[in-house]
């Protein structure tokens, strides 16, 4: 028992630098890591807890499957890793985390002796897992990017400045077309003023049975409406 407290408080070693020239070969070696922590967590369950999946009949649990979305356990993580089907770390860590997250979701008094085992084993795992952490992040700072990862960046690259420069020119035809616009819109301003005026003059006239009138009311009604459409027309531009 001493050995083994002693053995599990060591953090799995791992190479602080992982081959540069074969990806697979890093991946390959890091997986190896992960299969002995999972061993090391599958002896750790004393109470054996998590090595099967969860039986709510047998255990009388017929709330189970309502509260717990994705089951999991350890014995059925150990035959994804012998089949292949776990294909990274993070996979594995993803998959051995919510074993026991799933316990203490569904075991909800901290002092129960699942709840509690689960986070004690869940902490170990976080240990453990640690230096297999460290070592796939420091694989991805110095990661050498492929010919065709270059490439691909480059093109993002071009792709953002052609974007940048086509908003650029946007906005200066925008601004340039607002500024010209201004002695337009000023003449027209100036004109609607000046027809309204007209209008009103000639209204006041029809109004007046004083004026002496040299066209006919149906001729004065036609000019009306002329000036008014005129009027309307540029008011609309």
């Amino acid at each position: 028992s001493t050995l083994q407290r002693r053995e599990s408080s060591r953090q799995t070693k791992v190479p602080s630098r992982l081959e540069d020239g074969d990806p697979q070969a890093q991946i390959d070696r890091l997986m190896e890591k992960c299969s002995e922590i999972l061993r090391e967590l599958q002896n750790k369950d004393s109470y054996k807890f998590f090595l099967e999946p969860v039986d709510p009949v047998a255990l009388n649990l017929p709330t189970y499957f309502d509260i717990i979305d994705e089951p999991m356990d350890l014995g059925t993580i150990q035959k994804k890793m012998n089949a292949k089907e776990v294909h990274s770390p993070e996979e594995f860590s993803g998959l051995v985390r919510l074993v026991f997250e799933n316990a203490i979701k569904f075991n909800t008094i901290p002092d129960s002796v699942v709840h509690l085992s689960a986070r004690n084993l869940l902490g170990y795992f976080n240990q453990k897992y640690k230096a297999i952490q460290n070592a796939l992040d420091a694989a991805k700072k110095n990661k050498k990017m492929t010919k065709a990862e270059r490439l691909e960046m480059k093109r993002k690259e071009k792709e953002a400045a052609k974007k940048k420069l086509k908003e650029e020119k946007d906005l200066k035809r925008k601004s340039t077309g607002e500024s010209g616009n201004e002695p337009k819109r000023a003449r027209v301003e100036d004109l609607v003023a000046s027809n309204r005026s007209v209008l009103d003059k000639i209204t006041a006239a029809a109004q007046d049975p004083n004026a002496t009138s040299q066209v006919s009311r149906t001729e004065f009604n036609l000019l009306l409406e002329m000036v008014q459409n005129i009027q309307e027309h540029i008011v609309a531009v």
